[in-house]
């Protein structure tokens, strides 16, 4: 949590796409503080709100769906019985006398359209973090950061079904929560911290998702794919232009041909090739551009987690910083960018990001 204090004037508006929800406009105002001491301990609060989360996030995924199934007259009571069933009294404070769509305490969770994926609202709670707390009249707002995992739906083209997974994603998600003032965690409001917009009469999608972050699935790189990525680029860097002739050659011509290219450079047992391979194994992997005749030698290669991985399915930059010489016979030193994914401890696919200069290893070189 930022400690800062701040005295100044406030304007929230929490917006769900899918039901009617009492909004604070821009107009009214509050004088908010953050406090550097607080009565109820911070790491108590998480604690409090941790379990509240993983209530919140265990609501079954066939429930919340059956929420944009039913009219918006049964909108209201299939809410309340979610509500009723899954938060307890004295945890979430529920008004019923402000029904039939006036006021709705929480927003439930949303599926979500991110990285090419359907993400379930429901899913497994990782962590909790407070971020700011703001001491409002009457109650305390709470900016959260929540860590999360979901399962989800790869996304296939107009003409084709969707595909089930037992796939899922991490998700960083920001929340504002209102709380009554006093030890004990009693929940008024809970909003996602920006604007949100699902469609209700189709599929509760969110289609803008400020709010949500992907997260690499996996913080670190295993040793087994480290060791996999490292030898396929030292290799792919350090072919002769001819072999990528004979790449182009074979890359037009069938993904059998594709994979003797793999099997003469000793590298098919780490990448997997199917018929999809020209749009996994593009010809822009090719390192020789820029008028680049030649690599002489590699820097230390880099890998970092991307937040398009999944479970499953792995994926990360790989950046390579390169000594090469130019065909006017100039040296120059490069860090190249490479986007890979991994399965089952084999490089799925490798497109080219990009090639800039490379200044440490230029000073380092200089250095020698």
């Amino acid at each position: 949590m930022r400690i800062r204090k701040i005295v100044g004037v406030i304007g929230i508006i929490s917006l769900c796409g899918c039901s009617p929800i009492e909004d604070i406009s821009l107009n009214s105002t509050h004088t908010v503080e953050l406090c550097l001491e607080d009565s109820v301990s911070l790491d108590n609060r998480e604690k409090e709100l941790y379990n509240f989360f993983e209530n919140y996030f265990s609501i079954d995924e066939s429930i919340l769906s059956r929420l944009h199934e039913v009219s918006i007259e049964d909108f209201y009571r299939l809410y309340m019985d979610i509500i009723k069933g899954k938060f307890d009294s004295d945890t979430l404070e529920v008004d019923e006398s402000l029904g039939n769509g006036i006021n709705y305490p929480i927003e439930l969770p949303y599926k979500k359209l991110l990285n090419g994926y359907k993400v379930y609202g429901s899913g497994q709670l990782e962590e909790v973090r407070v971020q700011d707390i703001y001491h409002l009249a009457g109650e305390d707002l709470y900016d959260l950061e929540v860590i999360s995992t979901h399962k989800m739906e790869e996304l296939g083209s107009l003409d084709q079904e969707r595909k089930l997974t037992n796939d899922k994603i991490r998700l960083k998600q920001y929340f504002e929560v209102y709380v009554d003032k006093g030890e004990n965690l009693k929940i008024k409001k809970l909003r996602y911290k920006t604007f949100l917009k699902s469609d209700f009469q189709t599929e509760n999608y969110v289609l803008k998702t400020q709010s949500v972050t992907a997260l690499p699935y996996y913080e670190e790189i295993t040793e087994v794919d480290r060791r996999c990525i490292e030898q396929v680029f030292k290799k792919l860097m350090t072919l002769p232009p001819m072999m990528y002739i004979y790449y182009d050659e074979v890359y037009t011509i069938s993904s059998e041909k594709f994979a003797d290219f793999w099997r003469n450079i000793e590298l098919l047992n780490l990448v997997s090739i199917e018929e999809s391979y020209r749009d996994a194994y593009p010809i822009s992997i090719n390192p020789y551009k820029e008028d680049i005749i030649q690599i002489e030698s590699l820097g230390e290669i880099s890998i970092e987690p991307s937040c398009y991985g999944t479970q499953l399915k792995p994926c990360f930059i790989v950046t390579i910083p390169t000594k090469a010489l130019l065909a006017n016979h100039q040296i120059v030193y490069y860090n190249y960018k490479y986007f890979i994914g991994i399965k089952k401890n084999k490089i799925e696919f490798i497109n080219f990001m990009s090639i800039g200069e490379e200044n440490n290893f230029l000073e380092e070189a200089a250095n020698d």
